[in-house]
């Protein structure tokens, strides 16, 4: 990425998605599109060693799917403490008191569109393009409302790396956090086409809690 306004470009992508994961994730949003493959009843599993918030997060759950972007499309990899998350959100249902690790890769292209990991590799969190990664934690509280930015911690170093891309998301990743907390893991994440559906915001207040 040499051109200023293809700098500006990736980092604008970078805002986007991490608005996206946040602001869609935590309302855990519902719309028209889709992905590849997978089902409601789709499920998956993940290991999480280290802390957020100083405390041990143990996922029960991962899914996966390539989102729209407005430049392109990103890959997102869910890790929760819910279980059955997929069939929850196309049954149109949320579930309360949850948490979120939410994964975002992306890699830049020469026309300045993105795209969604297509082939094994590693993403990075400090920006050494092309591929791109985000992390954050995020939950709901007991009305499924977000818990706001007082709990969200953002991933400011390390890399996500995918190890299969053919179906759902398979890979492992190494995380530093701004709160000082560390983790790593690994994941293999179901794909769920309703996951894709969190980027038309005009659908997020259709859920039931649950």
């Amino acid at each position: 990425m040499l051109a200023s306004a293809r700098d500006a470009t990736i980092l604008a992508g970078r805002g986007n998605s991490i608005r996206l994961v946040v602001f869609g994730l935590v309302l855990v949003a519902l719309s028209c599109g889709g992905g590849s493959g997978g089902s409601a009843s789709s499920t998956g599993s993940a290991i999480y060693s280290g802390t957020l918030h100083g405390q041990s997060f143990v996922p029960r759950d991962a899914i996966s799917a390539n989102v729209p972007h407005q430049a392109g499309t990103t890959g997102i990899v869910v890790l929760t403490d819910a279980t059955g998350l997929c069939a929850q959100l196309s049954a149109g249902k949320s579930p309360k008191n949850r948490r979120f690790l939410v994964l975002t890769a992306f890699a830049s292209q020469p026309d300045l569109s993105v795209l969604a990991p297509s082939a094994p590799g590693t993403y990075s969190l400090t920006g050494a393009g092309p591929r791109f990664a985000f992390a954050v934690f995020s939950g709901i509280g007991a009305n499924c409302e977000a818990l706001g930015p007082g709990f969200d911690e953002f991933g400011n170093s390390g890399t996500l790396t995918f190890t299969s891309v053919s179906g759902r998301y398979t890979g492992t990743f190494s995380l530093g956090f701004d709160g000082g907390d560390q983790g790593t893991g690994s994941f293999d994440a179901a794909n769920c086409p309703a996951l894709s559906r969190l980027s038309d915001p005009t659908q997020r207040d259709a859920l039931v809690c649950q």
